[in-house]
C-alpha cells in the first residue's frame, strides 16, 4: 500500500499545517505582542488555510491501468474456450432485442455466421437464423450504469450515433484520449487513441487473435450495443486490433444492410 506521503498535495498540505502550528508555537512562548507577533499570527493563518486547501483537493489513488485492463480478461478467454470446444468458432453478432426471447439486445456466436430473422432459444440456438450461443453483452452492465448515472439516451441516427460514441469513450468512461469514428462501406470504423485498458487487449489477442472477435470486451461489447439498439439492426464484429508499438485500437463494426 503506497503511502498517502507520496502524493505532493498530501506532503505538502502535512508540511504547511505543521510550520503554521510552528510559528503560533513561538508566538505562545516570546509572548512579544508587537507587529512581529500580529505577522506571524497572519502568515500563520495564511499557510494554515493553504495546508487545508491543498488536502481538499488531494485525490485518493486510483486503480493503476494495467491492473484494469486485465482484470476481466481471463472471463472473456473462458468464453471462447468453451465456445470453441462446442465448434462454435464465429464472429460475434449484436441482435436487435426484437429477434431473440431475451427481449433486448443479445450478443449472438455463430457456428459460421448470422443469416437474419429471429434466434429462439435460451443459450443454444439452431434454426433458421443460424446455430450458435445467445447470451448476455458484457458491456450490458456498462451501459446499463451510462444510463441510470449520465441519462444516456441512444439516438436512431448514425451521425448521432457517431458523436455517442466518441462522447462515451472520451468523456464518460474517459478510457481514451480521443475516439475517431467513421462509416466505412457497410460498417463502422471506431479508432481509439492512447487506449488506456490497451494491456488487456494485447493479453486477449496473445491467448487468440480470434478471441475478440467472438467474445468481445465490454468496451467494443459496449459500442456494438449502442450500435444495434439505436439502428435497430444486427451488427457484426469484424475486426479488432490493438496496435503492437502504441495505444491504439481500430474496431470495425460490419451493419446489416436493410
Amino acid at each position: 500500500m503506497n503511502s498517502p506521503f507520496s502524493d505532493r498535495n498530501y506532503f505538502s498540505s502535512y508540511l504547511l499545517i505543521i510550520i503554521s502550528a510552528c510559528l503560533l508555537l513561538i508566538i505562545v512562548v516570546t509572548d512579544r505582542r508587537d507587529i512581529t507577533s500580529a505577522a506571524l499570527v497572519i502568515s500563520a493563518t495564511i499557510l494554515f488555510l493553504t495546508g487545508i486547501f491543498l488536502f481538499t483537493i488531494s485525490k485518493k489513488e486510483l486503480i493503476d491501468d494495467h491492473i484494469s485492463a486485465l482484470i476481466p480478461v481471463q472471463n472473456q478467454i473462458n468464453i471462447c474456450i468453451i465456445a470453441s470446444q462446442l465448434g462454435v468458432k464465429g464472429n460475434s453478432w449484436f441482435i436487435p432485442g426484437d429477434r431473440s426471447d431475451m427481449s433486448q439486445v443479445t450478443q449472438f456466436i455463430p457456428v459460421s455466421t448470422y443469416r437474419g430473422g429471429m434466434l429462439e432459444g435460451d443459450t443454444f440456438v439452431s434454426g433458421y437464423g443460424g446455430t450458435g450461443i445467445i447470451l448476455p453483452p458484457s458491456g450490458e452492465t456498462l451501459l446499463f450504469d451510462l444510463r441510470n448515472r449520465s441519462n444516456l439516451i441512444i439516438p436512431d441516427s448514425i451521425d448521432e450515433i457517431f458523436v455517442l460514441i466518441k462522447m462515451v469513450g472520451e468523456e464518460l468512461l474517459e478510457i481514451s484520449e480521443s475516439v475517431h469514428v467513421r462509416k466505412t462501406g457497410e460498417g463502422m470504423l471506431i479508432v481509439m487513441e492512447n487506449y488506456l485498458l490497451i494491456d488487456g487487449c494485447r493479453r486477449v489477442i496473445s491467448e487468440s487473435p480470434a478471441c475478440c472477435l467472438m467474445n468481445p470486451c465490454p468496451i467494443c461489447s459496449l459500442f456494438g450495443m449502442l450500435i444495434t439498439q439505436g439502428l435497430n439492426r444486427a451488427v457484426m464484429l469484424e475486426r479488432c486490433r490493438p496496435g503492437k508499438n502504441d495505444a491504439r485500437v481500430e474496431i470495425l463494426f460490419t451493419i446489416e444492410s436493410d
